[in-house]
């Protein structure tokens, strides 16, 4: 029972481990990337379309706000309802002025002063072009999002579930299951993913579940990762590479200090089996 448990988890492990390969390439794919590039377009278009839409709303309102200012003085000095329009627009301004272009108010003053009622019921068709646009892009760009969220999802629980079913296998004793084979592409899998939290915790998982001497037959491709600093020679740094043997030790070194198991303790389990 236990071996077939053991070839049960390498074989869900090696099918989860193709799943996430083939998403992985859908995802690097040209029509992928192209597929991606449309959608980063479709954001930029959202966001100047965001713009403009206060853009004119700003306009709109300023103009109005203008032409009860005019009404309300009723036939005095152009010279005064200059001033007193001035002094309105900015209050005018500074309250609506949300967006990007709120940076501009006196360019937006100017176009108030100077238009007229044919120009503000071209504004007003704008405005609500404008806004039906972004109501279609709104939708297209949160369909692009949940999309890309969903394939990112999947591509994580596939690795997390390969890795996991791996575990399972290599845990196993040593006649077991697909011993070698499954050691190969836990650490192919690792390499592609060093820098995910998610991984590392597994293979830290892993590392303290696993009989360590299972390890030996990739001693060096793993201490050249693990003795390695960022940008510096993995053969000159690396302190393993003089006594291959002692990679399983380094390999659960890191958790020593956490208290669950000293490399000793491993070391010892190596030996006894």
């Amino acid at each position: 029972f236990a071996t077939q448990r053991a070839w049960a988890a390498a074989r869900l492990a090696e099918y989860m481990g193709q799943l996430q390969a083939q998403l992985k390439g859908r995802l690097t794919s040209p029509e992928a990337l192209s597929a991606r590039r449309v959608a980063e377009h479709r954001r930029s278009d959202l966001d100047e379309s965001v713009q403009e839409e206060a853009r004119l709303k700003q306009l709109i309102t300023t103009y109005r706000t203008l032409q009860k200012e005019r009404k309300s003085t009723g036939g005095r000095a152009s010279s005064s309802a200059g001033r007193s329009s001035t002094a309105n627009n900015q209050s005018a301004s500074g309250a609506t002025s949300q967006g990007r272009f709120s940076n501009q108010p006196s360019d937006v003053q100017r176009k108030a002063r100077e238009a007229n009622e044919e120009d503000e019921k071209a504004w007003l068709a704008s405005y609500n072009a404008v806004r039906r646009h972004i109501s279609v892009l709104r939708k297209e760009v949160d369909m692009d999002e949940n999309e890309w969220a969903r394939a990112h999802a999947a591509f994580k629980e596939y690795l997390s579930t390969s890795l996991k079913h791996y575990r399972m296998a290599l845990s196993a004793g040593p006649s077991l299951g697909p011993q070698l084979r499954s050691v190969f592409r836990v650490v192919s899998l690792w390499f592609n993913h060093m820098s995910d939290p998610e991984v590392n915790s597994q293979m830290t998982a892993m590392v303290m579940e696993v009989p360590t001497y299972k390890w030996i037959p990739l001693t060096y491709q793993l201490s050249s990762r693990l003795g390695a600093r960022p940008g510096a020679n993995p053969d000159a740094t690396n302190p393993s590479q003089q006594d291959p043997l002692s990679l399983p030790s380094q390999l659960s070194a890191s958790q020593s200090q956490s208290g669950r198991r000293s490399p000793t303790s491993i070391s010892q389990r190596s030996h006894s089996h």
